[in-house]
């Protein structure tokens, strides 16, 4: 690795985010699929393994959803998956 590489110095990683909406039949991530898309291809083209299916963030990132509602029960969310 070079001396002066971003990753030595300033680490480099992927993120989504993404916009969570409480709707009548739950809450509804705005075009998650996309997200999840673009979070698989930024870590293949750095070849990050990502230790997790689709299936396992999409169910953590509902799961915090419903926690961040019973700390503020009045807001949409921004969800950050990284």
């Amino acid at each position: 690795m070079h001396v002066l590489s971003h990753a030595l110095h300033y680490g480099t990683e992927v993120f989504e985010r993404a916009r969570c909406y409480d709707t009548t039949r739950g809450p509804a991530i705005f075009r998650w699929e996309e997200h999840l898309d673009r979070l698989y291809d930024s870590a293949k083209f750095y070849e990050m393994e990502i230790p997790f299916s689709r299936e396992e963030l999409t169910e953590a990132t509902l799961e915090l959803r419903v926690h961040a509602v019973d700390r503020n029960p009045d807001r949409d969310a921004v969800e950050r998956s990284d």
